[in-house]
């Protein structure tokens, strides 16, 4: 699916997002895609996981934590054939606060 498409269907695609904290420290990060409800974060790999690797839910997580949203999907896409499998992520707690 091109970024094209996911913006026709709502979603803001690669748009960095900040979240400031008290003592002007900043997290920034960019998504690949997100809307009002959900993250999504494509992946391309040469051989798609029994599981999502650990430093991808990560990585989603704290873009959750960010936007404080409770799902995202982590996309793999194997780049020797095209095969597509996707992982549901719900929010985990994280020590990213916006009150720290």
């Amino acid at each position: 699916m091109s970024l094209k498409a996911l913006r026709e269907l709502g979603f803001t695609t690669e748009k960095q997002i900040i979240l400031e904290f008290p003592n002007g420290l900043k997290l920034a990060g960019t998504p690949d895609a997100y809307n009002d409800e959900i993250v999504l974060e494509v992946k391309t790999v040469n051989k798609i996981p029994e599981k999502p690797y650990e430093h991808h839910v990560l990585q989603l997580n704290t873009y959750l934590n960010m936007l404080n949203y409770d799902l995202g999907l982590i996309i793999y896409i194997s780049k020797k054939n095209g095969k597509i499998k996707v992982f549901e992520v719900k929010k985990g707690r994280q020590e990213i606060s916006r009150n720290p």
